[in-house]
């Protein structure tokens, strides 16, 4: 089920999307679904609603939760069916499941448990819970951080990342002073990324750039943020240049 509904249905996309489906919900396409998968959508929550099935599968889920809760509940209406999956939803949930684990092995699980937050972030911001969305990615920033102290390249750069998903939550709810900061924060740090590796990290820097700017145009603050969108730009034309320089090189 996870890997069918992974590469994508006709009916996938309409919850999230911006377009009108004037009211009604979308059927897939006459052979699209199979039986196995009906089967599946149907009554995998029958088959996990014990314990002791439940301990089996808990990162099967972990992942059908993270990546594909969505399209389910896209497709299954579209049949005329639904399915209450509140008791499960409550004990597997990804971010719970690492939460758990990670209490007795933290070094172990907590950057899964950064990287599940920041999913559900995502997740909360494309349903327009936006305050869940804020918290939820809050959480993961904190322990980024802590992981970011031991001075790790890829500690850092999540870090960086987890903080410009973080400006952006803020600046979601209005709060521009907080994504201000956080976007700066985090541009702080790419800046450090990029003279270690710059190939790897420059585009992240040009892209929270742009955030930066914004938050400082939101704030009114006009010069630095035409400063930004300049920088950006200026950063922007240098890659596509080297890009351009690298062809050439390799049809030479």
């Amino acid at each position: 089920m996870n890997t069918t509904l992974e590469t994508g249905l006709s009916t996938s996309g309409y919850l999230t999307s911006q377009s009108k489906t004037n009211g009604s919900i979308p059927k897939p396409a006459e052979g699209e679904v199979s039986e196995a998968l009906w089967y599946a959508c149907r009554f995998w929550p029958d088959h996990v609603g014990d314990d002791d099935r439940l301990s089996g599968v808990q990162d099967v889920l972990a992942d059908f939760l993270e990546r594909n809760l969505v399209r389910w509940l896209e497709l299954v209406p579209s049949y005329g069916e639904y399915r209450d999956i509140t008791h499960i939803w409550r004990r597997v949930e990804a971010v719970e499941i690492y939460r758990a684990r990670a209490e007795g092995d933290p070094e172990q699980y907590e950057r899964s448990l950064a990287l599940s937050l920041e999913e559900k972030s995502w997740s909360s911001k494309q349903l327009g819970d936006l305050e869940n969305a804020l918290d939820t990615i809050q959480q993961a920033v904190n322990i980024r951080r802590r992981f970011a102290s031991h001075g790790s390249l890829a500690d850092l750069a999540c870090l960086a990342k987890s903080l410009s998903s973080l400006g952006s939550r803020y600046g979601d709810v209005g709060r521009h002073v907080e994504a201000l900061a956080a976007a700066q924060e985090g541009v702080e740090l790419y800046e450090k990324l990029a003279e270690v590796e710059r190939n790897v990290y420059v585009v992240e820097l040009e892209k929270l750039l742009h955030t930066l700017s914004i938050s400082h145009n939101e704030l009114g603050q006009l010069k630095q943020s035409l400063e930004m969108i300049q920088r950006a730009v200026e950063m922007g034309r240098q890659l596509a240049n080297e890009k351009s320089e690298m062809n050439v090189s390799e049809l030479a």
